[in-house]
């Protein structure tokens, strides 16, 4: 079973920041998730919430405000906004990495980054995930041969309905909402699929038994020791 960092390795270092992309890459996961947003600008940085209260207390949305203007009110803290081309430069084509599509316009954004002469070489190296069937119909628009996974809440079957029109790479299903007929149909199709998000070790056996062939964690060094 893959192990998946969650938000680099959201348990160990701040999420979406450049120190938990590397520490999720020296745990030795096999995956590195992490979520973007846009800026004002339009330029794409690792950000899972529309605003800044939560990970840095400041009562800013992400959207108000450039990305250079995001760097100084970030500067000396402990999670500094992070770019999409600082992951890049730091991890891609040394680890996949499974990027969240957190809005619409991201699909466009990531991959006008992905397709540039120095990371273009490595686009097998990464998929796009997300919620919004949407967007990852954008993202499958604009490249044919991008791997992308479609992220499931309440409802595990849905990702059937868009199969055809995507050529998912992988679904991911909520720890809570797995079905045995859900991961048969979509190993049928050879659809990898992943669990979010698991920080107990306990659950690995029985996730096993039912066939997930990957768990999405804070604590990557953890689950990589003990696996």
């Amino acid at each position: 079973m893959l192990v998946i960092g969650h938000r680099g390795a959201a348990g160990e270092k701040p999420e979406n920041s450049l120190a938990a992309i590397k520490a999720g890459r020296r745990s030795g996961a096999d995956v590195l998730e992490f979520d973007v947003r846009l800026t004002r600008d339009g330029r794409p940085i690792l950000a899972h919430d529309d605003n800044l209260r939560r990970t840095h207390g400041l009562d800013i949305s992400i959207h108000s405000l450039t990305l250079k203007e995001l760097q100084k009110r970030t500067a000396g803290s402990i999670a500094p906004i992070t770019t999409l081309e600082e992951v890049f430069n730091d991890s891609l084509g040394r680890i996949m990495l499974n990027i969240e599509l957190k809005e619409k316009g991201t699909a466009l954004a990531v991959l006008d980054v992905l397709h540039r002469d120095t990371y273009k070489a490595h686009i097998d190296k990464v998929f796009l995930s997300s919620f919004s069937s949407r967007e990852l119909v954008r993202a499958r628009n604009l490249n044919k041969k991008i791997k992308l996974a479609m992220l499931m809440r309440l409802n595990p079957f849905a990702f059937l309905a868009w199969e055809r029109k995507l050529h998912l790479s992988a679904v991911g299903l909520h720890r809570l909402h797995l079905n045995p007929l859900v991961i048969q149909a979509a190993h049928q199709l050879d659809i990898f699929v992943y669990v979010y998000t698991v920080n107990r070790r306990a659950a690995l056996k029985n996730l096993d038994k039912q066939g997930v062939d990957g768990v999405v964690t804070d604590y990557p060094t953890k689950f990589v020791s003990h696996s």
